[in-house]
């Protein structure tokens, strides 16, 4: 790394930390944009928002549903209501998409589904990686075995993150799963990481809900120290409360690609609904400011919202809430 390079990060710590609540999430911010390139990228998205220009400059990153089946029926999860059909990506489509990207900050290897039910997922890692990408993916951890996280390891994963809500009986309530067994899961993939690949980073999101609010500061005292992060994320709800600003993820620079190569602006439309391209037919550059995502950006910028958008409460909740802040101890 370059002189200018190393500076350029020092500098962006130092701003991630001063406008973030607490050390824990500028470390993730920080970890998302790795190089200073990634850091004017970003921040030219960010001032076509603050502008709330209809088009963006840059593609940062992309979501590839690898698939939308899921081995679990969380209480608190719409993917059981999912209408349209289920399936699994082909790499081949995988490839595709991520050969016409050029750097992205990550490829989220998750959306409405369990990525780990994927029979070929450590072969579209290690396509990711091939390609320069570092990879993220979201999973429940049910499935893993000593085998499968050996692979997913050796392929080149770079951040895994661990849906863990609650504790003991609350868990096991809420996601149908017993906890000791997935705690040991995960504890077992700890271990093959410390053995294969100590840099691969670890995370836990937590959905905070009146289930499992009470459960945050002794959970943060048991998993702290195990892991390099946890997100305490409110629960996204849908009420009859109108919403009333546009959508900032917008104009982050990111797509989602559903399993059979749908495009989708948004990993909240569970269903598919606002398709903006096909990725099977057109590259995943061109979409980012398609007609229908020109159309998507302007109409937010003038508070028109669509019947997803309209009482959708993502917009109004912060990516961590502020309430957890105190209580967030992982290193």
């Amino acid at each position: 790394m370059s002189v200018v390079e190393a500076t350029a990060r020092s500098l962006a710590l130092l701003v991630a930390r001063k406008v973030a609540r607490n050390r824990q999430i500028a470390e993730v911010l920080f970890d998302r944009c790795q190089t200073s390139s990634d850091l004017v990228r970003s921040g030219l998205n960010h001032l076509a928002y603050l502008l709330r220009l209809p088009k963006i400059p840059f593609l940062t990153s992309v979501m590839l549903e690898t698939t939308n089946h899921c081995n679990l029926r969380c209480r608190f999860c719409p993917s059981a209501r999912m209408s349209r059909p289920r399936g699994f990506m082909d790499p081949g489509l995988a490839e595709r998409v991520l050969r016409d990207c050029g750097r992205l900050q990550y490829v989220y290897l998750y959306d409405w589904g369990e990525p780990l039910l994927h029979p070929e997922l450590p072969s579209i890692i290690r396509i990711a990686s091939r390609l320069g990408h570092r990879t993220f993916m979201v999973t429940n951890g049910t499935l893993l075995t000593p085998s499968l996280s050996d692979a997913l390891i050796r392929a080149g994963l770079s951040t895994i993150c661990f849906s863990i809500d609650g504790l003991d009986e609350t868990y096991t309530y809420l996601r149908g799963f017993d906890y000791g067994v997935l705690e040991q899961k995960v504890l077992e993939f700890l271990r093959a990481r410390k053995r294969l690949n100590p840099n691969l980073r670890v995370e836990i999101n937590y959905v905070v809900s009146p289930d499992t609010e009470r459960q945050v500061e002794r959970f943060t005292s048991i998993w702290g120290a195990r892991v390099d992060h946890i997100t305490f994320q409110p629960m996204l709800t849908y009420s009859r409360v109108r919403r009333f600003r546009h959508c900032r993820e917008l104009w982050k620079g990111s797509l989602v690609v559903l399993w059979d190569g749908a495009v989708v602006a948004c990993c909240v439309d569970y269903d598919g609904i606002l398709k903006v391209g096909d990725a099977t037919k057109e590259s995943i550059t061109s979409i980012l400011n398609s007609r229908p995502m020109v159309r998507l950006r302007s109409d937010h910028a003038r508070k028109r919202f669509c019947s997803l958008c309209t009482y959708c409460s993502e917009f109004e909740t912060e990516f961590v809430d502020g309430r957890f802040d105190g209580r967030m101890q992982a290193d």
